[in-house]
């Protein structure tokens, strides 16, 4: 199975409190990820370009809800896996959290110095 996705310019891939539990890699396009508190107005809170991950928070906090709303700024090509594809080699790697743990750390330092 190809998990391969396209997204068009300004369609929504991610809804703030919705419910997500793929991780998204971004092969081509821009995003950008908005936080809207209550009934203000959405604030953005990163983008994301080739090589991004997103979806992240929602996938590996376990709660598959995610914390901020995910547009499409330009069309967009997504490689994912949801939060039942089974680990690489498992037994050599370990679980996909601890295989993923780097992902995550550089992915989350990548958001706080372009925030």
């Amino acid at each position: 199975m190809e998990r391969r996705l396209t997204v068009l310019a300004g369609s929504v891939l991610i809804e703030q409190q919705g419910y997500n539990d793929r991780l998204y890699y971004v092969l081509s396009g821009e995003l950008a990820g908005f936080y809207a508190d209550e009934d203000r107005k959405p604030i953005q809170v990163f983008s994301a370009s080739q090589g991004a991950f997103i979806g992240v928070h929602s996938f590996f906090s376990g709660t598959w809800t995610a914390s901020s709303t995910v547009i499409a700024q330009t069309d967009v090509e997504l490689a994912w896996i949801e939060r039942d594809t089974p680990a690489v080699e498992e037994e050599t790697y370990g679980p996909l959290t601890t295989q993923f743990m780097p992902v995550m750390v550089n992915e989350l330092s990548r958001r706080q110095r372009r925030a």
